[in-house]
């Protein structure tokens, strides 16, 4: 962790100044209120599990030739 931190990977100080939505969304994460929080949740969930979807449904198409 130690290292981590030295390296500037977990500090959200420094990951924030990039607006990484990432970034952004795991510190509203800590937060307390569990309205926000979970939307958190959700967006980052939705965030990650999209390029899943994607790669599914590129995997599915068929190119048909003339």
């Amino acid at each position: 962790m130690k290292v981590s931190y030295q390296n500037k990977n977990l500090d959200m100080r420094v990951q924030s100044k990039q607006k990484d939505i990432t970034c952004i969304l795991l510190d509203i994460v800590l937060y307390q209120d569990s309205r926000l929080v979970n939307s958190a949740f959700t967006l980052l969930t939705d965030y990650y599990s999209q390029k899943k979807q994607v790669i599914s449904c590129a995997s599915k198409v068929q190119i048909l030739q003339e």
